[in-house]
């Protein structure tokens, strides 16, 4: 099954967080950016920003030593279970809420942090968006989107060469044979 066949959910990265697993919130962080280029959803979008910068503070050593990372921690936490529970409810208002609580926090987490002239969730709305646009969407519906201006988009997509990274999985002619013969 491809990440985009398996759908993600604020329960999957509840559970990577709460387990510390930053390897699972990498790949959860693959699966929704793959959702997006598909159709783009806010939700999904911001939980790919949570799984990304998730996975961002686990794996640096500068955010250990922070004053109240436990309680920093613990809010991320509990804003993803809630997000998670409202989810399986079906109620998605409380669940985009949640998730934007949880983007709140990481906002405070990284606020202190002033030797970066980016920081983290910035980075992750950039990377989010250039992967969109070198995965199919043109650069303004990527832009509009995400939030994030045209150039930077080019700029990150030149200076990391994501073109030369993500590779189309099913070529056109491909697509085009599946279609015929689905059309018979």
């Amino acid at each position: 099954m491809t990440p985009v066949q398996q759908q993600a959910s604020p329960a999957d990265v509840f559970k990577a967080f709460k387990e510390r697993d930053i390897r699972a919130l990498r790949k959860l962080n693959d699966r929704f950016v793959a959702a997006m280029a598909l159709g783009f959803e806010r939700k999904t979008y911001d939980l790919a920003i949570i799984s990304y910068v998730l996975a961002k503070v686990l794996s640096k050593p500068r955010y250990w030593n922070r004053p109240n990372i436990a309680g920093y921690f613990s809010a991320i936490q509990a804003g993803l279970k809630a997000a998670s529970d409202a989810t399986k409810s079906g109620d998605e208002k409380k669940a985009v809420a949640s998730i934007e609580n949880v983007i709140g926090q990481i906002k405070n987490l990284d606020a202190s942090d002033k030797r970066f002239t980016t920081d983290i969730l910035t980075k992750a709305r950039l990377k989010a968006a250039t992967t969109i646009y070198a995965q199919g969407f043109s650069i303004g519906n990527a832009s509009q989107a995400t939030g994030v201006e045209k150039r930077e988009i080019m700029s990150y997509a030149g200076r990391t060469m994501m073109f030369d990274r993500l590779k189309p999985e099913i070529t056109i002619n491909e697509r085009l044979k599946k279609l015929r013969k689905i059309l018979g």
